[in-house]
């Protein structure tokens, strides 16, 4: 039996689960959250700032987290918001003070990667990385044809049931 498919998915489940574990502990000792973490790093180095639209599709989290952690940011002092009050158009970039903790922010993450990359080659690195990208492209390909996938599931539920 072909046991690639329980290798990866459980891998991968443990992997988040440890990166979600990193960034709860961790960013929790700088009084942030997770959805904060990744709003301030996407923004770190974007000196004109960034549109909700953009923060959304390069963070992918749903719209309502990231109006929330934008809101609390803001109050935060650790990003501004540009333009007018309410409009999905508007701007936000960080603060100085969200610049300080973006780079605390950002230093984590380095330590963090340096420590999940110990004893792999750069360039095998590079592959995984390559590989990875695939793999996301193929299960995005497969889950807008996932009627055509499961369809001989349907088939043999619908044969159970005679």
């Amino acid at each position: 039996m072909d046991d690639r498919f329980l290798q990866f998915t459980l891998a991968v489940s443990r992997m988040n689960k440890q990166i979600q574990a990193f960034k709860t502990n961790g960013m929790g000792r700088l009084g942030l959250k997770a959805a904060h973490t990744t709003v301030l790093y996407l923004l770190l180095g974007e000196t004109e700032g960034l549109r909700f639209t953009e923060i959304t599709s390069r963070s992918d989290l749903d719209q309502a987290l990231i109006s929330r952690t934008l809101a609390q940011l803001v109050s935060g002092g650790l990003i501004e918001k540009l333009g007018e009050a309410g409009r999905y158009n508007a701007l936000y970039r960080l603060t100085p003070k969200g610049e300080r903790q973006a780079a605390r922010i950002a230093e984590a993450i380095r330590a963090v990667q340096e420590g999940a990359d110990a004893g792999i080659d750069p360039q095998e690195l590079a592959v995984f990385y390559k590989v990875l990208r695939q793999l996301l492209a193929n299960f995005e390909a497969m889950r807008r044809e996932r009627d055509t996938l499961f369809a001989r599931l349907d088939e043999i539920a619908g044969e159970e049931k005679e």
